[in-house]
């Protein structure tokens, strides 16, 4: 069928674009990609800059291996840098010209993903000094979301220049220890989401931590900081650390998987009062469960991923098995909670958790914390269905449970703060009826 003479280009309708390219350096085949010429690789990219200069409409851009494309074609710079409608860009494998085009880039920004993985190490950008938020500073009265990845420097905050709409800000950088919280408060005073991760925090020097920790508590009391945040995923000891003087509703990415770590994670409970919680937790590395301090009465929704069971036990130690469960719901009597989600990671007690009788230890949970109305029981590996139970008291000193059809426990688990990660019906199985025990 032809199209009307009076219809619109195809390229103006583009509001999202997402490029995933490969420009080998060199032009050897391999399995997977045929032998191309410079020509047919810098006719392509024309090709491509043309479409892109003619989708004026263009709101979202995603390009992986940035570098790779536009060390061959800087027209496709141009290109990008003149988009007047964009905004939101995502970028991989990001080097010096590429920050330098999109903090040139026109159009106000309001999101901003820059990956640097992959950059040869002879790049400028391999040194102290170097500063990720100066590439974003163009954009800082339009800027809603920020996130910045492999930087070879952690982002350096002064203070001095304000970001007055940004609302969330992830790093992924060596050295967040290091941040001042303060002067990251004094740039965002909007900020609600926080996302900081490193490497592998149990490769520090724990001693150098603890003076982190000393010296920015003193710094984070002198200066403030937020009234509050609503999110915070960070690693209990860079969390630790940082000493966040601020609470937070929600934290998660919380893996709790030696013992030394127990110190620190009841310290930074302590210093954010979340009231909504996701551990993943080691049992074998902690050896024990009762990992809350003596009063959290703030934590009301809690969701516990148990994985590492395997070298613990055998799977005929089942009264040690009972008492693992006794000693963590003990534990959880010093919290005030309304909602619990147990998630089983492990499959290495496979009869034990098929013999777990839900409506039993729903029961004790219930007769321990006389604030629970819903209970969330998931096994990985489907050693029996997952179960999600309400709890109601009728009258006092009598408990009633229900355990939920799909459908109700679907408008559970979406109305909990943990809906992003137990919604996923691929994974869980429920009940697919009603009863009532």
């Amino acid at each position: 069928m032809l199209r009307p003479a009076t219809s619109t280009p195809r390229p103006l309708l583009m509001r999202s674009l997402r490029l995933t390219v490969f420009c080998p350096s060199d032009t050897s085949p391999s399995a997977y990609v045929p032998r191309l010429t410079s020509e047919a690789i810098r006719g392509s990219l024309h090709a491509l800059a043309d479409i892109i200069r003619a989708a004026r409409n263009l709101e979202d851009l995603h390009i992986d291996n940035i570098h790779n494309i536009t060390c061959i074609h800087e027209e496709l710079s141009e290109v990008i840098r003149s988009l007047q409608k964009l905004k939101a860009i995502h970028c991989t494998n990001v080097g010096p010209d590429e920050a330098n085009m999109i903090s040139n880039i026109g159009s106000p920004l309001t999101k901003i993903s820059l990956d640097f993985e992959a950059m040869p190490p002879d790049t400028k950008f391999f040194r102290w000094d170097f500063e990720p938020m100066d590439y974003v500073l163009s954009h800082r009265n339009t800027l809603t979301e920020l996130r910045l990845s492999n930087t070879p420097s952690y982002p350096k905050f002064s203070g001095d220049i304000v970001f007055p709409h940004l609302r969330r800000l992830t790093i992924y950088a060596s050295g967040i220890e290091f941040i001042w919280l303060g002067d990251m408060a004094k740039e965002l005073p909007n900020l609600k989401f926080l996302e900081l991760r490193s490497r592998d925090p149990r490769d520090l020097d724990q001693g150098e931590l603890r003076e982190r920790r000393l010296e920015n508590a003193g710094r984070n009391r002198a200066m403030g900081t937020w009234s509050s945040l609503d999110t915070l995923i960070c690693d209990i000891e860079y969390a630790h650390a940082l000493a966040f003087p601020c609470p937070v509703r929600y934290w998660h990415g919380v893996h709790l998987g030696y013992k030394a770590g127990l110190y620190l994670f009841r310290c930074v409970l302590e210093d954010i009062r979340p009231a909504h919680l996701d551990i993943v937790l080691d049992v074998f590395a902690l050896s024990r469960t009762d990992i809350f301090p003596r009063s959290a009465p703030y934590v009301t929704h809690l969701n516990v991923e148990m994985c590492e069971l395997a070298s613990l036990c055998s799977p005929d130690e089942l009264a040690w098995l009972e008492e693992i469960f006794e000693s963590f719901t003990a534990s959880l009597r010093n919290l005030s909670l309304t909602f619990l989600s147990i998630r089983f990671q492990f499959d290495e007690v496979d009869v034990y958790l098929r013999n777990l009788d839900q409506r039993k230890y729903v029961l004790a949970l219930a007769r321990a914390l006389p604030t629970l109305e819903h209970v969330c029981i998931q096994f990985r590996w489907s050693q029996q269905p997952d179960g999600c139970w309400t709890i109601t008291r009728p009258v006092e000193g009598r408990i009633r449970l229900a355990l939920l059809g799909a459908a109700a426990t679907m408008r559970v688990l979406e109305n909990s703060p943990f809906a992003e990660k137990l919604c996923n019906l691929k994974e869980f199985r429920y009940w697919d009826y009603e009863s009532s025990r």
